[in-house]
């Protein structure tokens, strides 16, 4: 079980880098927007695939993203003064 300040540390480095990655995300799709719209393309099937694809690629982006910092954090709430804790000892 991790200490209770290490979830709310997780918690809170997940939030802001979603938010980030929000906003990341829509600068990014605005992007293929205006792309579109000067090549004429504002409504093409090409247009679509390329939002959907962006859009489908931004949940693994997230999902690792939490992952890396939950992991981080994790294996800093499992150490003492650099040393592993006796329950996490034996765990890499």
């Amino acid at each position: 079980m991790l200490p209770s300040a290490v979830v709310d540390t997780a918690r809170r480095a997940v939030r802001v880098a979603m938010d980030e990655q929000r906003e990341s995300l829509a600068r990014e799709v605005a992007d293929i927007y205006r792309h579109a719209t000067v090549a004429g393309a504002l409504h093409s099937g090409r247009l679509l695939v390329a939002v959907k694809d962006r859009l489908a690629s931004e949940y693994k982006i997230r999902a690792m993203m939490a992952w890396e910092i939950w992991a981080r954090l994790g294996n800093a709430g499992h150490r003492t003064n650099g040393r592993p804790t006796p329950d996490a000892r034996g765990r890499s």
